[in-house]
């Protein structure tokens, strides 16, 4: 008897382990998101860049119109939440709730359904969608 309770306590401490490390994700997350909408709002193509996987090697240059529309323009974001699915270690997927105004037009940041793929690159979320602005006005 000794041996089982023994054996749950173990499975229940793994349990445990495996959600708080979930949540250390999900909040790592959340923090990338915040990251997103700050840097897209203030026009900051390097914090823009730097968020993106090293897979998306032109991003750089993909983001030159986008922050120029951003600085020739009024935007405003406002991040509500986040929803994040199939999470794995070094894999994860995105959804962006609120909205951002462009010169007081209001749209939603993301479609409905709409997620965005991310990967874990030396210890930092990072969005692995690298056309994830190819939806904005200055494309």
């Amino acid at each position: 008897m000794r041996f089982a309770l023994t054996t749950a306590g173990i499975a229940l401490i793994g349990l445990t382990l495996a959600s708080c490390a979930a949540a250390r994700e999900k909040e790592e997350i959340e923090d990338l998101a915040v990251d997103i909408a700050r840097a897209f709002e203030e026009g900051d193509a390097d914090k823009l860049a730097s968020l993106f996987s090293a897979e998306c090697e032109t991003i750089e240059e993909d983001l030159v119109p986008i922050v120029q529309f951003i600085q020739d323009n009024e935007v405003e974001v406002e991040l509500t939440g986040v929803d994040v699915r199939n999470l794995t270690d070094n894999a994860a997927e995105l959804h962006l709730k609120g909205t951002r105004t462009v010169n007081d037009d209001e749209m939603a940041l993301d479609e409905e359904g709409e997620y965005h793929p991310l990967v874990k690159e030396d210890g930092d979320w990072k969005i692995a969608d690298c056309e994830f602005f190819a939806d904005e006005p200055a494309q």
